[in-house]
């Protein structure tokens, strides 16, 4: 089910967009309280500052995880294809490259869906024709992809999830920067160093 909430009608409502968002949450029978507030802080979209005698969380503020996880359901959320099944194939390609389950010691899984792979790949796909007036093949995603997998030999520790490999934002000195490994081993095929402790700083 879909939920669209205009912060301009919340307005015209006399409501604030935040008292939606609870009465949202109480509507859907699932309210805010210190379940959810754990839940956030354990996936590390949030960081405690204060609690109470009781042990919960009373002050917090958001990590940049945490933002990228909001951007990210958003975004997939209000996707829509255009009809390109090559970006379906070509994800489903790709996700089969990836190892199954979560990537050890998160709750994220590896592979994603095949809601979020096909719509970040085509996203990334037409800001490159636009940028460059050109575009990647399935061939060389998927060849980037294999060699990307296969310069870890077995040991993931500090592989991307595959949507982050594909394109993630990088919130540095309050800039937001777009990067794409999956590019970056297209680019410079046959010239990439195996060792991926350079990425160390970019995973998850």
């Amino acid at each position: 089910m879909k939920y669209i909430i205009d912060s301009e009608v919340c307005e015209k409502h006399g409501v604030s967009l935040e008292t939606v968002l609870y009465l949202l949450a109480l509507f859907l029978g699932k309210p805010i309280g210190q379940k959810t507030v754990q839940e956030a802080w354990h996936l590390g979209a949030i960081m405690a500052h204060d609690t109470d005698s009781n042990g919960n969380i009373t002050t917090v503020s958001l990590e940049k995880h945490g933002a990228e996880i909001v951007h990210d359901i958003i975004s997939d959320s209000t996707y829509t294809p255009t009809g390109e099944d090559r970006y379906l194939k070509l994800a489903e390609q790709l996700i089969e490259l990836y190892p199954k389950g979560k990537k050890e010691g998160t709750a994220y899984m590896w592979r994603d869906s095949k809601s979020v792979i096909p719509k970040r790949l085509e996203t990334l796909a037409n800001k490159l024709e636009k940028t460059t007036g050109e575009t990647f093949t399935d061939e060389q995603a998927i060849n980037a992809t294999k060699a990307y997998v296969a310069s870890f030999n077995g040991n993931y520790t500090y592989m991307q999830l595959l949507k982050y490999f594909i394109s993630k934002r990088n919130i540095i000195d309050g800039v937001t920067e777009e990067t794409s490994q999956l590019l970056s081993y297209i680019e410079n095929e046959g010239q990439v160093d195996t060792n991926p402790r350079d990425w160390v700083d970019r995973v998850i």
